[in-house]
């Protein structure tokens, strides 16, 4: 995807519709009996990776539009969030109206499986033609891998400006950084997979395992973004890669930990992550669901998101009260430029394929399979 198709997406898409009860609808009039039907339901049940970080942010407009209804949302591992809905949904069992999750593989098998409810939001004419994944899945947000590094125990001459960078100074350095660097592992969270595919593209596969198994070689796994976020803090690492920008943000938020932090795109090209939403075919309370959504991709939602210190899809919404020199979709690809936008997107593999990567990663990254 190069620039030219990024900005030209910035123009959405025309027309406007509405759901009700499988039924497509384009009026104001139609829209107000969604609203109305979504009154007899009950509370709203939502899957997602995300918690108390991101949701009262996101919620605080919906409320105040629709305050008879009740969110509930649970912030399960995105494996964890897939499964539970699709053992509850085979055995009848109510499960969740609404899905927010990371992974586009899990995305992809959802479509395939025809577990999305193919609601056309009544927002997609004011989004990038990028933030629609599938029919019904729309993208709310995107984050970004970047690096990160304790800023008064890394000498400021070996803080890594990209993944190169890094492998250079590792290779160069290797007591300094032997066991210091953190991650979190591409065997274990399909998201990490596709972060190293979108960097193959760039550089290619020989340069690049070049440099993981330079970097792999010092570095330990752990569970997530905030985990590994805290291990930089703490002095335990002293370098985290693929780490989500979202975390990082709210990391330098905070004056004490903003002391202990340093953190950079990847000046060689930064992988760009999709977060997804979707209303979901075994969805009980389908209309809040669907307003729930539509809200998320409101101007206000996408102020929210900034909030939640995650990069919104929309630009269009007013500065006032939100962090300074936050980003929006738009305006990182204006910072980063076209050529270090990196795309995580899913492709089909074959068995040889993905046992291809496992080997491959568990050489570079000294892992027993």
């Amino acid at each position: 995807m190069d620039r030219r198709q990024l900005l030209k997406g910035m123009a959405g898409v025309a027309g406007s519709t509405a759901f009700l009860g499988g039924t497509r609808f384009a009026s104001a009039q139609d829209y107000n009996a969604m609203i109305e039907a979504s009154k007899s339901e009950g509370p709203l049940n939502v899957y997602s990776s995300f918690g108390d970080e991101f949701w009262p942010f996101v919620l605080e407009p919906f409320n105040k539009k629709y305050p008879w209804i009740t969110v509930n949302y649970l912030d399960l591992n995105t494996t964890e969030a897939v499964q539970r809905y699709l053992l509850e949904r085979s055995a009848g069992s109510q499960t969740a109206d609404m899905m927010v999750f990371i992974s586009p593989e899990l995305w992809h098998d959802l479509s395939k499986r025809g577990e999305i409810d193919l609601y056309t939001s009544a927002e997609e004419p004011n989004l990038p033609k990028v933030a629609l994944q599938y029919p019904g899945i729309y993208t709310g947000f995107v984050d970004v891998d970047v690096l990160a590094w304790n800023s008064r125990l890394l000498p400021a001459e070996l803080a890594p400006s990209g993944l190169e960078d890094l492998a250079n100074k590792v290779k160069a350095n290797p007591d300094v950084f032997a066991g210091k660097i953190v991650t979190k592992s591409a065997l274990n969270e399909s998201g990490q997979k596709m972060s190293i595919r979108a960097l193959e593209r760039r550089h290619g596969e020989e340069k690049l395992w070049e440099w993981l198994s330079i970097i792999g070689a010092q570095t330990r796994f752990d569970q997530s973004s905030a985990s590994n976020a805290e291990k930089v803090l703490t002095g335990e690492a002293l370098v985290a890669f693929s780490l989500s920008l979202g975390q990082t943000l709210r990391n330098m938020a905070d004056p004490a930990r903003a002391s202990l932090f340093a953190w950079s795109f990847y000046s060689d090209g930064s992988p760009v992550g999709p977060r997804n939403a979707a209303v979901m075919k075994g969805a009980t309370n389908v209309n809040s669901a669907r307003l729930l959504l539509d809200t998320m991709l409101t101007a206000e939602g996408q102020a929210g998101v900034v909030r939640a210190s995650k990069v919104p899809m929309r630009s269009d919404f007013p500065a006032d009260g939100l962090p300074e020199g936050f980003l929006t979709y738009e305006s990182l690809n204006q910072q980063l430029g076209a050529e270090n936008v990196l795309p995580i997107t899913f492709e089909e593999e074959t068995d040889e394929q993905k046992a291809d990567f496992i080997k491959r990663y568990s050489e570079a990254y000294k892992v027993s399979t």
